[in-house]
């Protein structure tokens, strides 16, 4: 698991986004823009970010009502370079 599971600061784009992550998980970057440049008139967040932060909630890295849960990995998809790592020394040993 990666080293900065965290809460969201406040007063951040990450704070506006995860929180309306956790109000509705489908919420759309058309939906958020406005909040943010309200508050943040020059960000360039787009659908990029959103994407980003919809991922960091999945694996874990914010302690958020819908992130609290690390995603479970899926087999044969292994998330750090330790597991790669480990998972390319296991195959070269001949282990499964």
């Amino acid at each position: 698991m990666s080293g900065y599971r965290k809460h969201p600061k406040e007063g951040t784009i990450g704070n506006i986004v995860l929180k309306a992550l956790e109000k509705n998980p489908k919420v759309t970057v058309e939906e958020l823009l406005p909040v943010i440049l309200k508050k943040f008139p020059e960000s360039k967040f787009g659908k990029t970010h959103l994407s980003w932060y919809r991922y960091q909630v999945r694996k874990g890295n914010y302690l958020t009502p819908i992130g609290d849960k690390p995603a479970p990995v899926k087999s044969g998809k292994l998330k750090g370079k330790k597991e790669r790592a480990q998972a390319k020394t296991d195959a070269l040993a001949g282990k499964k």
